[in-house]
């Protein structure tokens, strides 16, 4: 545990010494939100109004979903800077200096892995009770504290999810310039392969199919169930065509698919990245 301590809190000090770093996560913020408003907010609300939608809960119905599912995007691009790090440390020899010390090579992995949940989580927490500021101040509507801690929870447990998934991926990159363009290309495409940006309806269904068991396509659609939750009451004011169609709820082979199977699929999800890492380094142990 006092490894964990330590490794934890020199990366954290790195990434906060690094400036740059820090504000570009609070840029990443600014820049993923005002795509949305300039670029996205407009066709969005047209494509929800033809829905028969209500006219007064179009605009705050659609600003929650897409700012629900900005968060998981949030999530995932706020994490790069501890990635960096680690990739970065494998690179100069830092880590085999970590090695000499009674730490393992899974220890530092997951001291990174920490690491990063901490510091993508804060930056996203600080987004979402902004949001929800900017909910209460312009439509006057706030969220239930049931709700709003169930957000909180999924949005550490998409940090813990987004940060396995990333660790697995940079394994095979040996310096930072392989990173950085990674991550511009995964940054890029993640809020679409999240089901972020565009209407889940409008995927082929072969995409679809493919994208259900993409992690982050199931923590958009828990986070924006939770958020929107809100509109279930008073005798159900949205229907659940509406849901399915713009990625709130997931169907599969017809089926709609219920929260706990979803919490389910992540759990196991997120067991096996972990078992991966631990295989991954205990078969770099034995070639060492």
């Amino acid at each position: 545990m006092r490894q964990m301590q330590v490794l934890v809190g020199r990366n954290i000090a790195i990434f906060l010494k690094n400036k740059t770093n820090v504000l570009l996560c609070f840029f990443s913020i600014v820049i993923v939100l005002g795509l949305y408003v300039i670029f996205l907010r407009d066709f969005i609300i047209q494509s929800v109004e033809g829905t028969g939608l209500e006219l007064k809960y179009v605009n705050e119905f659609t600003d929650r979903l897409m700012v629900s599912g900005l968060l998981i995007v949030l999530n995932t691009t706020t994490s790069f800077g501890i990635m960096q790090l680690n990739v970065g440390d494998t690179a100069k020899g830092v880590q085999r200096d970590y090695l000499v010390a009674p730490v393992t090579r899974f220890q530092l992995e997951i001291g990174y892995w920490i690491s990063s949940i901490v510091v993508s989580f804060f930056f996203t927490a600080v987004t979402f009770c902004g949001a929800e500021l900017y909910f209460y101040s312009y439509y006057g509507a706030s969220i239930h504290m049931e709700v709003f801690l169930k957000s909180i929870g999924t949005l550490f447990f998409s940090s813990c999810m987004n940060g396995g998934l990333l660790l697995c991926m940079i394994k095979f990159m040996k310096d930072t310039t392989s990173f950085s363009t990674f991550g511009n290309l995964y940054g890029m495409i993640c809020g679409f392969l999240a089901g972020t940006y565009l209407p889940y309806a409008m995927y082929p269904e072969k995409l679809k199919h493919l994208l259900f068991y993409f992690p982050p396509m199931q923590l958009t659609s828990m986070i924006r169930q939770i958020c929107l939750s809100m509109y279930q009451e008073d005798g159900k004011i949205i229907g659940e065509h509406l849901y399915q169609a713009y990625g709130v709820t997931l169907v599969k082979e017809g089926i709609q698919v219920t929260m706990r199977g979803q919490w389910s699929y992540l759990l196991l999800a997120l067991a096996i990245v972990l078992i991966v890492i631990r295989i991954e380094y205990r078969e770099e142990k034995r070639r060492v």
